[in-house]
């Protein structure tokens, strides 16, 4: 009579199921979850696609960092190129004064600044000087600079009717961006562009930094200064302006610049000179020393020696001195002379002066 109870229930059961969509025994048999090998494999691919996804969007953001810092570089550089550029339009002499002209060898740009009456230690830890210019200042210099401005009731700073600009290249000092920096030494121009003669220069001015500590040197037909990241190439009144930027894992920039001076007077370079002299050391023994005066490189000397209606060559070489020559001299009062030529990058020889020294009386 129990097993009437149980039947029904298990047919009601069944009636459920059914209103369900689902029968009792797949209920039974269905998997409804995850196995743990199945969650581990989901983490990991998981895991893969983040790491590939965030690698490439560093990889993205390090070349837009990288064309950022290049493009901040060219704007930098840019920017002082204009700069330099307007000065030189504006300079009335460039890499001379008015008694000394820089030739790339026997005379630099130090000897040049140092003719002026700067001093270099006013330039600060100064480095390699890349340009020198000279600018007007303003016409109509007062006696003394008026209330308000610069040097308020005082004779104008020294110079008064021009400026000494120095441009330099050196270690970048901290702060800035190494390795090197351009500086400049001078008075600041005003806004209009003109130079107040009434302000005081200003040295060790940054122009721009980041600067490459070395390079080759560009190719130069003139007078090349500089180092580094900064030459200029003088030739009359034009300059050829070479800048090389560097920043650690960006790489380089290189901008330059043709310009030249508007209000420089075209002057004919002073001709070569060679100079000799001979000194008479023992009554058999001559001193010889010349020196070279010119634009152009010498890449030999050739001494003569003349006597007794016959030259010779004594020597041939790079140095410029001849410490002691012996001599035979043939009679009272005979005489030896001396001549030196020059080898220059021009076929033509350069001559030097005739220098003659003359047997003792006994």
């Amino acid at each position: 009579m129990k097993s009437k109870p149980m039947l029904k229930r298990q047919q009601w059961l069944r009636q459920y199921s059914r209103r369900l969509g689902k029968d009792s025994s797949d209920l039974s048999g269905r998997d409804l979850g995850f196995t743990l090998i199945e969650l581990l494999a989901a983490s990991v691919l998981v895991s893969v696609v983040i790491l590939v996804a965030w690698t490439g969007l560093l990889s993205v953001m390090n070349m837009t960092q990288a064309a950022e810092a290049r493009s901040a570089r060219q704007t930098e550089l840019n920017r002082a190129l204009d700069f330099m550029t307007n000065e030189i339009r504006m300079a009335r002499s460039i890499n001379q004064s008015a008694t000394t002209k820089a030739n790339g060898t026997t005379v630099t740009l130090a000897d040049v600044v140092t003719s002026t009456g700067l001093s270099l230690p006013s330039l600060g830890s100064y480095g390699d000087i890349g340009l020198y210019l000279e600018r007007d200042t303003r016409p109509n210099i007062p006696a003394k600079c008026p209330a308000g401005g610069p040097n308020a009731e005082l004779p104008p700073p020294s110079p008064a009717d021009y400026d000494r600009i120095v441009y330099d290249i050196r270690p970048s000092p901290s702060g800035w961006l190494s390795p090197k920096i351009l500086v400049r030494y001078g008075r600041v121009p005003s806004s209009d562009g003109t130079i107040d003669p009434c302000s005081s220069p200003i040295a060790g001015d940054p122009m721009v930094d980041a600067l490459a500590a070395t390079r080759t040197p560009p190719p130069c037909s003139g007078v090349l200064s500089g180092s580094g990241g900064f030459y200029s190439c003088v030739t009359d009144n034009q300059a050829d302006l070479f800048f090389q930027s560097t920043i650690n894992n960006v790489g380089t920039k290189q901008v330059g610049s043709a310009v030249s001076s508007r209000l420089q007077s075209l002057t004919p370079s002073p001709p070569s000179t060679l100079t000799l002299t001979a000194e008479l050391i023992s009554p058999k023994e001559v001193k010889l020393k010349w020196a070279w005066f010119g634009s152009g490189k010498v890449s030999n000397y050739e001494v003569l020696l003349e006597w007794n209606g016959s030259t010779s060559s004594i020597y041939s070489g790079k140095a410029t001195a001849i410490s002691k020559y012996k001599i035979g001299f043939a009679n009272d009062d005979d005489q030896v002379c001396f001549l030196v030529k020059a080898q220059t990058s021009s076929p033509t020889k350069v001559d030097s002066n005739q220098a003659c020294v003359t047997k003792p009386g006994d």
